[in-house]
């Protein structure tokens, strides 16, 4: 009885667990040429945005490469937001494609969420203490180099911070 109880509970959640993760196989299906594309995209950019976001830094998961893929192609050619890019951001590069695909994440996110209330410069500032919590979260597995670390610091001095 103990057995097929066991066995009963670990079947339920392998079916429970599969069901709450995220299938971003359909996202070279989602068309991005037209001005309307990229608006109707907006959703998916979220959901793409809120996995990568919640998941720790993992080379391997094809789901968070998918996800991150769709929202950089997403960032590139949509008519409706800017983002900018700066030196600010080279800490960010040296741990590669994976910590930046995060700051990505952050940005398109805060962008389609505060871009009616909020500057850009403080949509910029907003998406930086995002990015700043997610890398001193320890479950995300980031490495904190001299770089990043400095980050955290200027953070921590208010100099990301959203006023």
């Amino acid at each position: 009885m103990k057995l097929r109880t066991l066995l009963l509970t670990l079947l339920l959640m392998l079916v429970a667990s599969n069901s709450f993760s995220q299938d971003f196989s359909d996202l070279d299906k989602v068309p991005l040429k037209g001005k309307n594309d990229f608006k109707s995209a907006e959703d998916k950019v979220l959901e793409c945005a809120k996995y990568i976001i919640s998941s720790p830094l993992d080379k391997e998961d094809s789901q968070l490469k998918s996800a991150e893929s769709f929202v950089l192609n997403w960032m590139t050619g949509t008519p409706d937001y800017s983002f900018t890019l700066d030196d600010s951001l080279q800490p960010i590069m040296e741990k590669g494609p994976a910590l930046l695909g995060v700051f990505m994440a952050c940005y398109s996110q805060t962008a389609i969420l505060d871009s009616h209330n909020l500057k850009s410069d403080d949509i910029f500032k907003k998406t930086m203490t995002s990015f700043i919590a997610y890398c001193k979260n320890p479950a995300n597995k980031v490495e904190l180099t001299e770089g990043v670390n400095k980050l955290i610091k200027q953070e921590e001095n208010g100099k990301y911070k959203v006023m």
